[in-house]
């Protein structure tokens, strides 16, 4: 599988990756390394994991990526959804991004190429994105970072909310 993750491929996502961009939802949602987890079955019907899935890709602003190895299998999706945050100030994008690596793909680089690849999505439709991360999730921080993204708040559950102005 190594040999494959490193000639790893990206194209836009479709109507037929739903079953695995929410499983790639529940990974982001719900990592392994932070612990208990509810099951797959149990967490789709959580009404917020709805929120970044139902009837993905066609809700109005949706766009995504798959990263997938030379036999088409998937290794990784990233996407954003537009959705109005009450919560949040005004100011912050409603485009929020989420991301997820099957376990063997990452420490690949490939987390990288699908956020900078799902930014000049977003910079070519004229679209700022946020993101929310758990403070304990140093490593992805520290990409969002790297990558152009700015902590501006933190959510009302705690979580670091980050921006990344790719709109021109």
């Amino acid at each position: 599988m190594f040999s494959q993750i490193e000639t790893a491929s990206i194209r836009q996502a479709t109507e037929e990756d739903l079953p695995f961009v929410e499983q790639m939802c529940y990974e982001a949602a719900f990592p392994e390394e932070l612990g208990e987890r509810p099951s797959f079955e149990e967490a789709r019907r959580l009404d917020w994991f709805q929120l970044y899935t139902r009837d993905w890709p066609n809700h109005e602003g949706d766009f995504g990526l798959i990263a997938e190895n030379k036999s088409g299998e998937p290794l990784g999706a990233a996407w954003y959804r537009n959705y109005p945050r009450k919560e949040l100030d005004a100011d912050i994008p409603t485009n929020e991004l989420s991301i997820a690596l099957i376990p063997q793909a990452r420490g690949r680089r490939i987390g990288e190429r699908l956020m900078l690849a799902l930014l000049e999505g977003a910079s070519a439709r004229g679209e700022d994105l946020s993101l929310q991360v758990n403070e304990s999730n140093k490593r992805a921080k520290s990409l969002y970072e790297k990558i152009g993204f700015q902590t501006v708040t933190k959510s009302a559950d705690g979580y670091n909310v980050m921006v990344a102005r790719t709109a021109k």
